[in-house]
């Protein structure tokens, strides 16, 4: 029987320090390049879908790329990446 193996975030998930709960953070990208859409979990731990165009964080997508979020805010440019491999 074949296994999956498992996601970056997957991995930071199972190991203390993984991800900081307290911030926002990008825990997910699939779709087809052209269509791509991201999983994000709040500080509060609220897991929101999103794709570009939708408003988060008090800015709005502007780009999905397959480890990176790009949020556009008034004050500048917001980035979430996923977590580092373990």
């Amino acid at each position: 029987m074949a296994t999956a193996t498992p996601s970056i975030a997957e991995r930071a998930a199972t190991i203390g320090n993984g991800l900081d709960l307290g911030q926002p953070a990008l825990i997910g990208v699939f779709g087809a390049p052209d269509r791509r859409r991201a999983l994000v979990r709040s500080a509060r731990g609220r897991i929101t879908r999103v794709e570009v165009g939708d408003r988060l964080l008090g800015g709005r997508v502007v780009r999905i790329e397959p480890v990176r979020l790009v949020i556009e805010r008034a004050s500048g440019v917001t980035q979430l990446a996923m977590p580092d491999p373990v």
